[in-house]
């Protein structure tokens, strides 16, 4: 049996591969594969979107690593329902809007604020820069349903944002807001192609207690993640202090073996 799924056509660019994976798992969120959950054959998809056999087969193989489809021998590509349907999982790299998005509440940001800081060893470490080096800093309190939920803080390569034509001060107007920062620089042609996260548990300091309306030492998990851009070179850095409960985390493990 043959699914048929009308895609937006991907149009030719650098990151064509990319684009792929993320027209494909939308559709796969949407349901659009039907309730067998199995995606057309490679050349069925090569024709749909306009792109390349090996394009396609290229993006499969990254969301398969990522636990979202299975390839059956002899049968086909199948939807891992079960990986799907998890409303926050770490292999799929998406930030905070989208994690409080897929938790059906509507995201939104508090005292916002944009500054710039001398990194320290620790931040110039993840972003493979001399210790010393102006870094931008954004840092918001992010809510869910007006309910505080994380507080996070991104440091930001200055260099990637002047070759772009953007100055630290033109983010002011956009990190006011709950838009997404990963799609805030795709818009300006900084694209992240994949981060490395480490999940660690924190105690709410005074400031993150004041910020998130916990009390003193409360339990926090922390999410420290560096982006990269397709060449391998880090972009940001981020530290997300998040709030057990309204933000359950889940990670896909292949295996045993």
């Amino acid at each position: 049996m043959t699914t048929e799924w009308t895609g937006a056509r991907v149009q030719p660019r650098p990151s064509l591969a990319n684009q792929v994976m993320a027209d494909l798992r939308q559709a796969i969120a949407s349901g659009a594969f039907g309730t067998n959950g199995q995606l057309p054959s490679e050349p069925a998809l090569s024709q749909q979107l306009g792109v390349s056999r090996p394009t396609v087969r290229e993006a499969i193989a990254v969301l398969e690593q990522e636990g979202l489809v299975i390839r059956r021998h002899g049968l086909g590509t199948f939807v891992m329902s079960a990986v799907v349907e998890l409303p926050n999982i770490l292999n799929v790299n998406t930030g905070i809007t989208d994690m409080i998005r897929s938790a059906g509440k509507d995201p939104g940001a508090r005292k916002a604020t944009v500054s710039t800081m001398a990194a320290d060893e620790r931040i110039a470490g993840q972003l493979g820069i001399m210790p010393g080096t102006s870094v931008g800093v954004i840092e918001r309190t992010r809510t869910a349903d007006d309910q505080p939920v994380a507080l996070t803080r991104d440091f930001v390569r200055l260099d990637h944002l002047s070759s772009h034509g953007l100055l630290p001060e033109r983010l002011q107007s956009f990190v006011g807001g709950a838009d997404s920062l990963y799609s805030y620089l795709s818009s300006i042609g900084v694209a992240v192609t994949y981060g490395v996260a480490k999940v660690l548990p924190a105690r709410a300091t005074a400031e993150l207690a004041e910020a998130l309306e916990l009390k003193p030492d409360a339990d926090l998990l922390l999410l420290e993640q560096t982006d990269y851009n397709s060449a391998g070179a880090p972009l940001l850095f981020s530290e997300e202090y998040l709030v057990p409960g309204p933000l359950t985390i889940y990670v896909f493990r292949r295996g045993p073996g």
